[in-house]
């Protein structure tokens, strides 16, 4: 493992079952490991699974994906038997053997394809001798070693595609290491295809115990939360509210008329944009007014988007994802009656005003709000199961 000097940039690419997840980071303080995140965590559904995928292709091109339905239908636990018998035989692809792979297929499989078609799998395998298959007297699929190297072509593709989205972002510059860790980073095709791809212009890193080393991280993190001391935010949040309704600027569609005043409806008012640096202990400050001074609960939506220019949260790709509650207690008491016109006591601002207090540099979202009608902090709660 190199020595990681301060400002050192590297990009974790954890390949497992289902995702791969790329993040980029810069170390800060090489004392104390603190560490800077320079691209969001982004990535995609390009895991190993996606080799399952196009073996189940290549069991369809061999027996037809009726027979294959039925076969998961009808057996469903020999189906789980067949690719847990694939997923082993996946782990010793190689692009250094040329040995064939044996996956064994069971008897129900065999059982099934007699009676689904009336004849023996050995007859359809030997059809597509072309395809790198064949059949073994011990009722075993000898898959050639560069037809399994191809079942791994699109997953590779893929995950080449979004590293380089990764590598090419402008706030990421010159990366000097890339740790390829996960269970999928077993694999012997995975790690000579990244290498080839991306050796010669980053050092590629694969650690002993790449299996574990995310679990290893999760459970240093867990001892020092604030190792990362700066995020990058994976997508815009904000509240809907109402704003005063602007003729020209607002459109008439959206306006509202409320209390004797013209209101713009569903206005996003961000906390924070998509990519934008969020440091821990970063506070976003907002003041709400609640419609009425009386009032006992603020119900603010929480939305989120992927783009950074949404105005409103009806707009395509604004989605709710979460509610922020303030409980703002017993109703003060009423206030007087409204003095003389021009006097000091004129001049005191009677409406209720909520001052929230937003954090997002941590894992986790937090709210604080006071009233300042009262002077008292108001119970804040954000609800992101209950839309």
């Amino acid at each position: 493992m190199p020595e990681l000097d301060r400002d050192t940039v590297y990009a974790v690419v954890d390949c497992g079952g289902g995702t791969v997840d790329i993040t980029v980071h810069q170390m800060t303080d090489r004392l104390t490991g603190h560490l800077k995140e320079l691209h969001k965590a982004s990535g995609g559904p390009y895991g190993s699974t996606g080799v399952d995928v196009e073996f189940e292709r290549l069991l369809e091109t061999l027996f037809g994906g009726d027979f294959l339905s039925a076969f998961r239908r009808q057996r469903p636990a020999a189906f789980v038997d067949l690719m847990i018998a694939f997923e082993s035989r996946k782990r010793n692809a190689s692009p250094f053997r040329e040995n064939p792979l044996n996956i064994a297929l069971p008897f129900s499989f065999i059982d099934l394809f007699r009676k689904f078609r009336g004849k023996d799998v050995e007859w359809a395998i030997k059809k597509h001798q072309h395809l790198g298959v064949r059949w073994s007297a011990q009722g075993m699929l000898r898959v050639e070693q560069e037809t399994m190297r191809q079942l791994f072509l699109p997953t590779l593709a893929n995950i080449t595609q979004a590293i380089e989205s990764v590598l090419s972002a402008p706030e990421v510059g010159p990366l000097q290491y890339m740790f390829l860790v996960g269970g999928f980073a077993e694999s012997e095709l995975l790690q000579k295809h990244i290498r080839d791809v991306f050796g010669h212009r980053v050092n590629v890193i694969i650690p002993q115990g790449m299996g574990l080393a995310i679990l290893r991280g999760a459970v240093q993190f867990g001892l020092d939360p604030g190792v990362v001391t700066v995020r990058r935010s994976r997508l815009t949040y904000g509240v809907g509210v109402l704003n005063r309704f602007q003729h020209g600027l607002h459109p008439p569609d959206k306006r509202v008329v409320a209390a004797g005043a013209e209101w713009c409806a569903d206005v996003l008012d961000r906390f924070v944009a998509v990519d934008e640096s969020v440091a821990v202990g970063d506070v976003v400050v907002r003041s709400y007014t609640p419609a009425t001074p009386a009032q006992s609960t603020v119900i603010l939506h929480l939305y989120a988007t992927e783009r950074h220019d949404a105005k409103f949260v009806t707009e395509d790709g604004v989605r709710r994802v979460g509610t922020l509650h303030l409980d703002l207690g017993s109703p003060p008491p009423l206030p007087p009656p409204s003095p003389p016109p021009g006097t000091e006591e004129d001049s005191l601002p009677q409406r209720r005003e909520i001052t929230v207090h937003m954090k997002f540099g941590d894992t986790e979202v937090k709210a604080s709000a006071v009233d300042h009608l009262t002077g008292q902090c108001v119970r804040a709660n954000i609800d992101f199961l209950t839309l």
